[in-house]
């Protein structure tokens, strides 16, 4: 695990009380969350690590292709996180999960803050002390979505195979799920 993702760790379980914290997990299908915080209300927050100007460029290009309207239509990630998307739930079609907070999170001087949208806040690591430093809040998202039991079983599911695979590998528990 890399310092960055240690301290960003760290700074949710200061933040938030009564947490679950994951690391590398899919809360929506189609995008990858490098840091995940689930709330006893099943609201949950996610914090995407940027190590390169060129990662964070390509974070505006992910997309979720969903059938409506009598045709396939690509979703980007930060539209819907902004509430920009046009799109219509049909009827029995699992919802796009929308997290209450978004926060990029990077190395010192990597993003300037006004390329940050406007959905989502900055956090920036400060490698001398370890810590991450506050440098824009994130809106509270009112669109948020709950996570239902299907997400919380699924992202157990998935926790589940990745430490039985690691233990198979190392013949021991990863970090955190001892």
């Amino acid at each position: 695990m890399t310092d960055i993702v240690q301290a960003t760790i760290n700074h949710m379980r200061r933040q938030r009380a009564a947490q679950v914290v994951l690391t590398n997990v899919f809360i929506n299908d189609n995008f990858e969350s490098d840091v995940v915080t689930i709330m006893p209300s099943r609201l949950w927050y996610e914090y995407e690590i940027k190590l390169t100007r060129s990662d964070f460029k390509k974070d505006f290009d992910k997309s979720v292709r969903r059938y409506g309207r009598g045709t396939f239509t690509d979703l980007r990630k930060h539209d819907l996180y902004a509430g920009t998307a046009d799109w219509e739930l049909r009827n029995g079609e699992q919802p796009i999960m929308i997290p209450r907070q978004f926060s990029f999170v990077c190395p010192r001087g990597l993003i300037a803050v006004d390329e940050v949208p406007a959905h989502a806040g900055l956090l920036e690591y400060d490698d001398e002390n370890g810590k991450l430093v506050p440098v824009k809040r994130p809106p509270l998202n009112k669109a948020a979505t709950r996570l239902g039991n299907h997400h919380i079983w699924s992202v157990a599911m998935k926790l589940s195979y990745k430490a039985h695979s690691y233990r198979h590998e190392t013949k021991k528990a990863p970090s955190g799920l001892e």
